[in-house]
C-alpha cells in the first residue's frame, strides 16, 4: 500500500480521482502508508478543499509517538495560504514539540501558509532565523515569495 501511494503520484490519470483514492490512506493503520500518502498528496499539490480538511482530521487522530504529522505539514504547505486553517495547529505544535528539527520544519510550513502567525515565532527564535530568511529572500529557487516572509533584518554580511 505504501508503494501504491507513491506510484499514484507519478500517474497520468485524473488527479482529482487519484486524490480521492488517496485520502483514506491518511487513516490507514500502517504509519508508513499514512506517510507515503501525505508525500504523494504533496507531489500532486491540487485540490486544497479536499486535502487540507482530510489532513487536519488525520493529524488529530495520530498517536503522540507518530512521525506522520511531519509529513502532513509538508502535504499542506504546498497550498500556501489556502492551508491557513492549519495555522493554529502548527502554532500549538511548535509550542509543544520538543524535537528541534521537527519544530523548524513546522515553522517553515507556517511561514508559507500564514506568515503573520509565523513572524512572532521566528522573532522569538532569534538571529539564526533572520539569517535564514535573508538567504531565502535572496535565492530565486526558493518557492516562498519575499512578500510572504517575516522581516529578515540585516544580514551580517551586509555593510552600510
Amino acid at each position: 500500500r505504501r508503494w501504491a501511494a507513491i506510484f499514484l503520484s507519478t500517474s497520468d490519470g485524473d488527479k482529482k480521482m487519484i486524490t480521492s483514492v488517496l485520502l483514506p490512506g491518511l487513516k490507514d493503520k500502517d504509519e508508513g502508508v499514512r506517510e507515503m500518502t501525505a508525500i504523494t498528496l504533496r507531489h500532486i499539490h491540487q485540490y486544497p478543499e479536499l486535502v487540507v480538511p482530510a489532513v487536519l482530521d488525520a493529524w488529530a487522530s495520530e498517536p503522540p509517538e507518530s512521525v506522520a504529522p511531519m509529513y502532513y505539514a509538508g502535504a499542506v504547505c504546498v497550498f500556501g495560504t489556502n492551508a491557513r486553517p492549519w495555522s493554529p495547529i502548527l502554532v500549538k505544535w511548535i509550542g509543544t514539540n520538543d524535537f528541534g528539527w521537527w519544530k523548524d520544519k513546522q515553522m517553515w510550513t507556517l511561514a508559507k501558509i500564514d506568515p503573520d502567525a509565523a513572524r512572532p515565532l521566528f522573532q522569538l527564535r532569534g538571529g539564526v532565523y533572520s539569517n535564514l530568511f535573508w538567504e531565502m529572500e535572496n535565492h530565486p529557487h526558493q518557492q516562498t515569495q519575499k512578500s510572504d516572509l517575516p522581516p529578515a533584518g540585516k544580514h551580517p554580511a551586509t555593510t552600510d
